[in-house]
């Protein structure tokens, strides 16, 4: 092994590897991209790998780790950032392309669990049926594919089409594809839904942060439960996600919320479905979290019942007692400096006794 370029800073290492030797009395020479996070002890946290190709990708990861979550926002704060997630789904597809099923299987944890949940297979399985479902469809499909959201770093959503079929055959098909690693950036989890079908694609995804990434430090559960209540008008379990003391703060430039407390605040939320009866919110990006909370990206749309449709982009500040919601800020998207320092401010007050 040579080290061939390294960037280094005390948050993250980026390094370009050569692996070198010989096989079956061949030589070789596999290079690949490394980037290495660094917690505060000075120990790695997490790998992420790319091909020599991705290295516009890999330089894009270790920006984000060196300058955080404030300049990741930056210049555009509406770009949905690769995550392992994703990266793992790209060599998934790079090694269906090159119909390498070994790789494709080097690729997959031991527990991987391939669901295909579009109502004309409803089919669940390994990574058996996984790779031998490609197999069928190899000799003449093709993939692509666009990110449209990311939860944590071991979840990702992505808009997937097929294109191809034999000849006289063609078609062209289109679903929604969740990607979820384990920790070692393994693929754990490859789920399929129907495009109509994308408030249950978001909604697996969120659940499956919770239960996995997010797990060790808890905080996120009340905020999944109410997006899951708010979906289904549950108003009665929404607002027992909220702590009796909630404090509402909508501080984009038009603020027309103000300031609400708890009953005020479910009281708009019905209003708002009263409006629009197909409202419908996406979080498309979780920024950052910790045990108190999040600060997130996500869009709220739908059709007004009077009018056309509409689409409303945000940030949003949430902070938890572990339990229920005690705090929910409202920010434009290019607020992201405000956003995070009043996470930090409110989770300071949170550790207060």
């Amino acid at each position: 092994m040579r080290i061939d370029h390294a960037t280094v800073s005390d948050r993250a290492v980026l390094l370009i590897i050569t692996w070198a030797g010989t096989r079956e009395g061949g030589a070789f020479e596999i290079a690949k991209v490394g980037v290495f996070e660094i917690d505060d002890l000075g120990r790695i946290r997490c790998i992420d790998q790319y091909d020599l190709d991705q290295v516009d990708a890999a330089r894009a990861r270790f920006a984000e780790l060196v300058l955080g979550p404030v300049e990741a926002l930056r210049p555009d704060p509406l770009r949905i950032l690769p995550n392992a997630a994703s990266l793992a789904r790209d060599r998934a597809l790079e090694a269906f392309a090159a119909r390498d099923w070994l790789a494709l299987r080097a690729l997959t944890s031991r527990d991987m669990v391939w669901e295909d949940r579009q109502k004309r297979a409803l089919l669940t399985g390994d990574v058996e049926l996984w790779i031998s479902s490609l197999q069928t469809v190899s000799p003449w499909v093709r993939f692509e594919h666009e990110l449209i959201a990311t939860v944590g770093d071991r979840v990702a959503l992505e808009h997937v089409g097929w294109v191809g079929g034999p000849k006289g055959g063609e078609f062209q098909i289109e679903q929604i594809t969740l990607t979820e690693v384990d920790a070692d950036g393994r693929i754990r989890a490859s789920i399929t839904f129907d495009l109509d079908d994308r408030r249950a694609a978001f909604a697996e995804a969120h659940a499956r942060f919770v239960a996995g990434e997010a797990a060790a430090i808890g905080g996120q559960t009340p905020i999944v439960v109410l997006a899951r209540a708010f979906a289904r008008r549950n108003w009665e379990t929404l607002r027992g996600c909220l702590a009796d003391n909630l404090v509402f703060r909508d501080h984009r430039t038009l603020g027309l919320l103000g300031e609400l407390r708890r009953d005020e605040w479910v009281e708009s939320l019905r209003v708002q479905t009263d409006l629009a009866p197909d409202v419908d919110v996406e979080t498309l990006r979780v920024i950052t979290w910790n045990t108190h909370g999040r600060v997130d990206l996500s869009r709220a749309y739908g059709i007004l019942r009077d009018g056309g449709p509409f689409e409303n982009v945000m940030l949003r500040v949430i902070v938890t007692d572990g339990d229920h919601i005690r705090h929910w800020d409202l920010f434009e998207v290019g607020d992201g400096e405000r956003a995070l320092a009043r996470l930090e401010e409110l989770c300071v007050e949170c550790a207060q006794p």
